[in-house]
């Protein structure tokens, strides 16, 4: 059974509230990422409160949702099952080219590649 560290929707322990209900928001409903101006009705304020809130917490609605879409792909791509451009859509792409980009600028490495070192490093 998984432990809340293990879980990889946890929030990022970042000290910041508004933050942690964006982070939050971003989970709900799963299967689709809302962008800024769904999540900030969500949350009840003008899309301008939440820039302007993030940016109090240093962050922002772009670095959340780059976070989590990285979450999204490095969790599901664990299941060798699953395809790639599976993991792609998961994680909020309409193109899984664009996808292979975005995580070889998050992790050095494309997804495939990432799937086969985790792969070696678990053990049998």
């Amino acid at each position: 059974m998984p432990t809340a560290q293990d879980d990889p929707f946890t929030a990022p322990e970042r000290g910041a509230a508004f933050a942690a209900r964006v982070w939050r928001c971003l989970l709900a409903p799963p299967g689709r990422l809302p962008d800024e101006c769904e999540a900030a009705r969500r949350l009840g304020v003008s899309a301008r409160t939440l820039r302007r809130r993030l940016a109090a917490e240093h962050t922002s609605f772009h670095e959340l949702l780059r976070e989590m879409r990285l979450k999204i792909a490095q969790w599901h791509l664990r299941d060798p099952a699953l395809p790639v451009a599976a993991v792609a859509r998961l994680a909020g792409y309409r193109d899984p080219a664009n996808f292979r980009h975005a995580f070889v600028r998050w992790c050095g490495c494309s997804p495939t590649a990432w799937r086969r070192r985790l792969r070696a490093l678990t053990p049998r």
